[in-house]
């Protein structure tokens, strides 16, 4: 598989990077390093929330996108 890193730093589109608090498979910090690499995207970290985002959290998950996509627009 290959590493995609070194690649993040092209992307020029607006980008959300969501971690969940409590991810023990990809914990915040990776999210964090993701966000840092990518020009101007933002990291957000879902409380109480592990690596099913989409079933622990629906709403907090469909928030978190609306109000990144809203002040996209």
């Amino acid at each position: 598989m290959e590493d995609l890193r070194p690649r993040l730093s092209r992307i020029q589109a607006p980008t959300l990077v969501l971690s969940g608090e409590d991810d023990l498979l990809f914990p915040p910090r990776y999210g964090q390093e993701i966000a840092a690499a990518i020009p101007q995207a933002i990291h957000r970290v879902l409380p109480q929330v592990g690596h099913v985002a989409p079933v622990e959290d629906t709403a907090g998950l469909a928030g978190a996108i609306l109000r990144f996509l809203e002040v996209q627009a």
